[in-house]
């Protein structure tokens, strides 16, 4: 898998600068083109709402035209900041709401990998939140990495899996991110269906457990990497990644998105969105093309 064009949203916190960040390091990995995209929070009906209300308004008009030139200017001078590191990059910047401005400039440009950060918020807050980075994850078309952490190599990853196209997708991305020499930790959980989870026979214990070790070494062969190790373990997939997280040190986890295409998704699939809320390191969700 290579990545040619990688979009990063950006608001000039330091979330967004670590993001930059760490989009640099891929973009690095494969000699991607970056395109830094900065939204100004306004629609094309709110933009001509202010415009009308300026003028009767003049010091509201003076104050919004001094917010948006202050946003172009930053974002010119972060252009020449990643310029000068030695980097490709272009800017967009779009009249429209965050999520909207990033996930349309991605498709504009046939993006293969989107960039962005968060705030940071953990437990129940996440939960509440509704974040721009999690809105971009559920709407892009193109893969999307949510930062967490400062910049790293993703020398050791985690990548969850249920043999599905999705989650393959997942696996073909952390095999184009990790290094020679790091660590890809392929999990899968099973369960026993849950009308027969009190009382299952074992013999369907084992009958599920042969079925995905086997699912498991035709992914392998077809994928042959030294870097991948697989684990098949009991319980149901999204416990099972979560607490693989919290008893190891990982630089990123990556898992596949369900969701539908060509229409605005609701959901990227249980286990994403869980992992994706609650994950103590990056997330990359991997979509696949239409």
């Amino acid at each position: 898998m290579k990545l040619n064009t990688i979009v990063v949203g950006t608001d000039f916190s330091p979330a967004a600068e670590q993001a930059l960040a760490q989009a640099e390091l891929i973009a690095s990995q494969h000699e991607a083109e970056m395109i830094l995209v900065h939204a100004s929070g306004l629609d094309q009906t709110g933009v001509a709402l202010l415009e009308m209300a300026s003028r009767v308004d003049e010091p509201w008009k003076a104050y919004l035209d001094g917010r948006l030139t202050h946003a172009r200017e930053q974002l010119a001078q972060l252009v020449c900041d990643v310029e000068a590191r030695g980097r490709r990059v272009q800017s967009r910047f779009v009249e429209e709401h965050a999520d909207r401005a990033v996930v349309d400039v991605a498709r504009e440009v046939d993006a293969d990998l989107v960039v962005v950060g968060t705030r940071g918020h953990t437990g129940m807050q996440r939960w509440l939140l509704g974040s721009v980075a999690e809105r971009i994850a559920r709407l892009a078309e193109a893969h999307v990495l949510v930062t967490r952490q400062p910049p790293v190599r993703f020398e050791r990853v985690l990548v969850g899996t249920d043999f599905s196209p999705a989650s393959t997708l997942a696996l073909d991305a952390a095999r184009a991110v990790v290094p020679a020499g790091g660590r890809i930790d392929l999990l899968h959980g099973y369960h026993e269906p849950l009308a027969v989870r009190d009382d299952a026979p074992a013999w369907l214990d084992a009958g599920l457990r042969e079925g995905a070790e086997a699912a498991a070494e035709k992914l392998l062969r077809d994928r042959s990497d030294e870097r991948v190790h697989l684990e098949v373990v009991f319980g149901a997939p999204a416990p099972a990644l979560r607490h693989r997280l919290e008893e190891g040190a990982y630089d990123a986890v990556f898992l596949g998105s369900h969701g539908k295409r060509g229409l605005r998704r609701m959901l990227l699939g249980s286990v994403t969105e869980h992992t994706l809320r609650g994950a103590p390191c990056s997330v990359f969700v991997a979509h696949g093309r239409a």
